[in-house]
Formats: C-alpha cells, structure tokens, sequence
C-alpha cells in the first residue's frame, strides 16, 4: 500500500491519513469487539486516504461502521456509492484476525473474497482508478503512446 500511494498515486502515505490507535480504541469500544487486525492495519494505515478510499464504493469512515442483523450479524465497511452493494464481515468471524468478505447486491450475499487484506487491496486499486483523473488511469480508451514509457518504468 506505502509503494502504491508513492508510485502510482505520487502522494506517499502520512500519518494522517489514516486513523489514530485511540481512535480505533474508542471505535471498538463502541461497537463492543476488536476489529479484526487486517480491518484496523488498513483503517490505521490509510483510513481517511480520499483518493484511495472514497471514489466509488466508499469506505465506511471507522466512526461510522455499523452492524445489522442480516446473515446472523455483519459489521459493513463498504458500501457502493448508491448503496447498491454492500461488502460486510460476518459477526460469526469477527475475531479472525483476516476474516472472508461477502458482498451483498441484486443477487444477494455471496462470497467476496477469503481474506480482508485481499478485499484492502482491491479497494485500493479500483478506487485509486476513479480518483486519478490527472493521472490517466481510468481511461478505458487505447493506451496512449506517451504513456507507455511511463507504464514500463512503473
């Protein structure tokens, strides 16, 4: 994640970006349970990172997770910017230290990914893809020839 912000998004990881131990303390002592490790590094690490987190399917702020009954209880971290999907850790493996992802959508729960720090990666990419405008990542058009230097070297 430190190499990506760095290389690829030209703005290194700071501290501010991401939130304070107290503030993850404060967090869990309100929801009732630990995070999950994979869950509070990415949330310490780059939690409040804009343009890494908040493009299209939005990172839940840390203060405001939340839980609901649904599949015996979940914890939603994500959410599709129209609320159409919803990527959640089930409450049955909250204490897993890289609990599975489900994704809820039109189609219903399913399986997302086995791991949460899988899931922070894939956050990452995709949504570093609609906040790089300046950059040209998102572009789905041919890649243009001025870019292709700048590709290899990366």
């Amino acid at each position: 994640m430190r190499w990506f912000a760095d290389a690829w998004m030209r703005r290194p990881l700071e501290p501010a970006d991401g939130y304070s131990e107290s503030e993850l303390a404060a967090i869990e002592a309100e929801l009732g349970f630990e995070l999950p490790a994979a869950l509070r590094e990415g949330y310490a690490l780059f939690g409040r990172r804009q343009d890494l987190t908040q493009q299209q399917d939005l990172l839940v702020p840390a203060t405001g997770l939340y839980g609901t009954g649904d599949l015996g209880g979940i914890l939603v971290f994500r959410h599709e910017n129209q609320d159409c999907a919803f990527w959640v850790i089930r409450l049955a493996e909250i204490e897993q230290d890289d609990p599975p992802v489900m994704v809820e959508s039109r189609d219903g729960w399913t399986p997302f990914l086995n791991r949460k720090f899988l899931a922070w990666v894939e956050l990452v990419l995709s949504e570093s893809l609609f906040g790089a405008d300046d950059l040209g990542l998102y572009d789905t058009c041919e890649l243009p020839d001025s870019l292709l230097p700048s590709l290899h070297e990366r």
